[in-house]
């Protein structure tokens, strides 16, 4: 469902179709709460759903961690300098415009961070058209580019970046790394590459979220704005509201529990003869 959907839902749910004491702003802080808390849920069954690889630029040798950065799982020396998208076109398939890219056919890329037309991140096998621009094989684009975007391929054999202890830090390793609050320090003064992260990111956005379980964020949006009054009128169907939505709250995190539950399969891909 679309946020406009999600959040019609829940008014009709409270019985306050317009806003009168509860603002859509409101009802959208409550979505992304339900958001971050069922985000936790599936987490707890699959700690890699929200699993994210991107590149980060620094400021000489200090990389600001992204903000929805919950824990960092590995930093990679990207042994070079992810492009700058200026131009993603809506059309199938998705033409990127990135000056000098230096990429080839066949190049596996991985894009991040393009706004408007979203269907441009992702990981892509590319076709080369010239040295400013290439297109995404099997993309389909889903609107109008607005800004930003970074694309890199992902190196053969990246080096990855050790933690160290800051006490030993002393700006001359080569491939170690210290946290400094949000930031990311190489202790190497002449490092000039972009880095690699995979990190597990925070959910914040109903996209973070499956469809299928988007009546969860309805349900919880209700449980949380609905209002009983002994002398209102409507008190008792309100509490059977209540109680249904609390029951459907229940029943959908069993469901989320049981179908994001981590593989115990082999982590390879079998024939099938």
């Amino acid at each position: 469902m679309e946020e406009s959907a999600i959040i019609a839902a829940i008014r009709r749910g409270i019985r306050e179709p317009l806003p009168v004491t509860v603002s859509d702003a409101d009802i959208s802080n409550v979505i992304v709460r339900g958001v971050i808390l069922l985000g936790h849920i599936i987490r707890e069954v699959d700690p890699f759903f929200f699993n994210v690889r991107k590149s980060v630029s620094s400021y000489t040798h200090v990389f600001t961690k992204p903000t929805a950065c919950l824990t960092l799982h590995k930093i990679w020396d990207l042994g070079g300098n992810a492009v700058s998208i200026t131009a993603a076109s809506n059309t199938s398939p998705i033409v990127i415009t990135a000056a000098a890219h230096g990429l080839s056919d066949d190049d596996i890329v991985f894009i991040h961070d393009v706004g408007g037309n979203t269907a441009a991140n992702g990981t892509f096998l590319i076709t080369y058209i010239n040295a400013n621009s290439l297109s995404l094989d099997g993309s389909t684009g889903n609107g109008t580019y607005t800004s930003g975007g970074k694309i890199f391929a992902e190196p053969s054999a990246p080096d990855e970046i050790e933690l160290i202890d800051i006490a030993d830090s002393n700006l001359s390793h080569i491939n170690k790394w210290y946290p400094r609050g949000t930031e990311i320090v190489i202790d190497d003064n002449g490092f000039t590459n972009d880095i690699i992260i995979d990190y597990v990111s925070t959910p914040d956005e109903i996209s973070d979220i499956h469809s299928s379980y988007h009546d969860w964020l309805v349900s919880f949006g209700i449980t949380d704005l609905i209002v009983i009054n002994r002398d209102d009128p409507e008190m008792d169907d309100k509490v059977k509201t209540v109680r249904f939505h609390e029951e459907r709250l229940r029943t959908i995190s069993s469901f989320v529990k049981a179908n994001y539950r981590f593989s115990s399969e082999p982590q390879y891909i079998r024939d099938v003869w």
